[in-house]
């Protein structure tokens, strides 16, 4: 499928080779380094969960009624099959980090072929790659990672019909739609990269590298082809009326501008405390100064950003599609800013573009990879910064890829030593998420009168704070669970 010859040449330009392994190499880095040390989610548990109980393939009507895209069901199926275990995280969590890296790569091919700049397709590539969603994504189990890959090399074929090599357009067309199909497989959000699709067929229509037929066809075919799939999965996933109701709780008709737009920020915030929303918005700023230039990617971002204030009524994480045009944004405006700066203020340019840079780069290290602090339950000091201190129902449904570990198999551990020295088979009870607490439990979650252990756990994912049980009188204190000095929870017995 991969022209090797054309590969080859294209590896060999120097430029272009430095930047992708610096991309790869500082990508990286934010997707793998202590990518275990984090339990996992209730996100992932969704995921993980099936295949504790029963070790076999998720069943097909499940698999093709997913709310979210079976694509995600079948690689952690595949994984599941070579570890024979939903343990380690790690090892789950590896192949999604590879899809998410890689990602920023086909990112940045996609980039250089649209606008013809390794200097804009790098930088970018680089505020796409850093910022704190695509990081988080890329370190947990679940379809965003499989999103972004499919979706960016998707964007790469497509932008490479810019190039007019007419030998090689059909095979573009056709390998752009193939990743186009997997990647709405893998999530619906694969619609959000459209507008991307539409700027190389109309730029494709208005010159002269292919008879116009073949033009037309590049745009009409994946929209031909994605409403035939879709319509069957559609079929049977409208057949579900857990999903639907799922469906009609994120989608339709809502018009609460100011409320939304206060959850957008308030969610690249989260992400992304400092810094990231100037550069955002000077970008888009400086874009609309020179519009000509930069008016599709700036009505790619009104278009996205449109479709999430009428119709999605709930966003969560979703917001990050806004990232595809605004990282093109900045890209090109601070190219097209420093190429028109002159002596020492060229060098200032850069240097000011590289503290910025560094200043981000560290910032998503400090709140996703580094968990000495588990931020947001706790304040990070970025430099001379302090984030907010978030409290626990501004939280909600806002924890996905940030550090966080309570012991649950030390727990569980040590809930079955206690069992044996007692010669019982006590349950117990939690205040933690119920799918992460069956996760990692062999034991049976309920009250019983016949006595039970109360496992309560500090800052957990249900936000129930109590964690001492203080409406639970006669209890027994057992131990009190502690990673590095730090309490994480305390466990009971009450009998």
């Amino acid at each position: 499928m991969f022209n090797t010859k054309k590969l080859g040449t294209r590896l060999k330009l120097n430029k272009e080779t430095k930047y992708l392994a610096l991309l790869l190499l500082f990508m990286g880095a934010l997707r793998f380094v202590n990518l275990g040390y984090s339990e996992y989610i209730p996100d992932e548990t969704y995921l993980l969960m099936p295949l504790k109980i029963s070790g076999n393939f998720y069943g097909w009507d499940r698999f093709l009624s997913e709310r979210k895209g079976p694509i995600q069901f079948l690689v952690t199926y595949l994984v599941y099959l070579v570890n024979g275990s939903v343990f380690p995280e790690l090892t789950f969590r590896v192949p999604y980090a590879l899809f998410n890296s890689f990602s920023i790569l086909f990112f940045y091919l996609a980039v250089k072929n649209i606008t013809k700049s390794d200097k804009v397709a790098f930088l970018s590539s680089f505020i796409f790659g850093v910022n704190g969603f695509t990081v988080a994504f890329g370190r947990i189990v679940q379809y965003q990672s499989l999103n972004l890959f499919f979706s960016t090399v998707c964007m790469y074929f497509y932008s490479d019909i810019l190039k007019g090599d007419s030998g090689n357009f059909v095979r573009n067309v056709a390998l752009g739609n193939v990743f186009y199909l997997l990647s709405l497989l893998s999530h619906w959000d694969a619609v959000f990269i459209m507008p991307f699709l539409f700027i190389c067929c109309v730029t494709q229509l208005r010159g002269t590298y292919n008879k116009r037929s073949y033009k037309i066809l590049a745009f009409l075919l994946p929209v031909v082809m994605s409403i035939l799939i879709v319509s069957v999965y559609f079929a049977q996933y409208s057949k579900n009326a857990d999903t639907m109701d799922y469906f009609r709780s994120r989608v339709g008709l809502s018009l609460n501008v100011v409320e939304k737009i206060y959850e957008y920020d308030f969610r690249y915030t989260l992400y992304n405390p400092f810094l990231f929303r100037l550069v955002m918005v000077s970008a888009i700023v400086l874009s609309m100064v020179s519009f000509k230039k930069h008016k599709y990617y700036l009505l790619w971002l009104v278009a996205v950003l449109l479709f999430f204030v009428i119709f999605i009524k709930s966003s969560g994480t979703h917001v990050y599609n806004f990232l595809y045009p605004i990282s093109i944004l900045v890209g090109s405006s601070f190219v097209e800013i420093q190429n028109r700066l002159r002596g020492t203020c060229k060098y200032i340019g850069y240097v000011s573009g590289a503290v910025i840079c560094c200043f981000l780069y560290y910032q998503t290290y400090m709140i996703i990879v580094d968990n000495r602090l588990e931020y947001p339950f706790v304040s990070e000091k970025i430099l001379f910064l302090e984030t907010k201190q978030y409290n626990h129902k501004s939280l909600t449904n806002n924890i996905i890829g940030f550090p966080l570990r309570r012991n649950w198999m030390e727990i569980n551990s040590y809930i079955n030593d206690q069992n044996k020295k007692l010669g019982r088979d006590l349950t117990y009870i939690t205040n933690e998420h119920r799918s992460i607490a069956d996760m990692y439990m062999d034991i049976e979650k309920k009250e019983s009168k016949a006595g039970y252990f109360i496992i309560g756990i500090k800052n957990p994912l249900s936000f129930v704070q109590d964690y001492k049980f203080s409406q639970i009188r006669g209890k027994e204190h057992l131990t009190t669970v502690r990673d590095r000095g730090k309490t994480l929870g305390r466990i009971y017995l009450v009998e």
